[in-house]
Parts: structure tokens; C-alpha cells; sequence
């Protein structure tokens, strides 16, 4: 959120305009509070969990089809593999008695 455009041109991140990195960033820190509250209490955070949900299964698939039609760096085909991992973390954090989850 706060690099200079040398921290970021290290990760092949286009720093021709900063505007949207940087808040793109603050989305970033405050979705990651909202990961922490949904951590600490997941039945009282359940919206915040099918989000987080949302969230790393939309981002992870978007990357991947941007990777294989014009090509990513290795910085986002890492963030692939954190976005599965948060994805499955999150979905095992599910609580059982979720009331959006279809029956078994």
C-alpha cells in the first residue's frame, strides 16, 4: 500500500499508475481485518467468512485465466497458490451449523 515503485517493480507489478495499487492495498489490509474477526469468532462473523470465501475463489480463478491467456508474473501465480490455501482454510472454518449450507 505504502512501497515505493522500486519495491514494486521487484514483483513485475506495473507501477505506471500508483492511485490504484495503493487502494487497491487498503482494500487488502482492511479485508484482512475482516479475515481476523471472521478467525476469532466464526459463528458471530459467518457473512465475513462466505465473503472471504468469495473473495480467494474469484481472485485465485481470475489470475489463473489471466495467466493463461496473456501471461502473469511469478508474483500473482503465488498469490494463486495463498488464495487456494486461504480458500480451503476458510472453507474448512465453515461452522457446521451454517444455515447456508445445503444439508448433506
Amino acid at each position: 500500500m505504502l512501497a515505493p515503485p522500486s519495491i514494486l517493480q521487484l514483483f513485475a507489478l506495473p507501477v505506471a499508475d500508483l492511485t490504484v495499487l495503493r487502494l487497491f492495498g487498503a482494500v487488502l489490509v482492511a479485508m484482512s481485518f475482516g479475515y481476523w474477526l471472521a478467525y476469532r469468532d466464526p459463528l458471530r462473523n459467518l457473512a465475513l467468512i462466505w465473503m472471504a470465501i468469495v473473495h480467494n475463489g474469484l481472485t485465485a480463478l481470475v489470475i489463473v485465466i489471466l495467466g493463461v491467456t496473456i501471461g502473469v508474473g511469478w508474483f500473482l501465480w503465488l498469490s494463486v497458490v495463498v488464495k487456494i490455501l486461504l480458500l480451503v482454510a476458510f472453507l474448512v472454518l465453515v461452522p457446521k451449523s451454517d444455515p447456508y449450507r445445503k444439508p448433506a
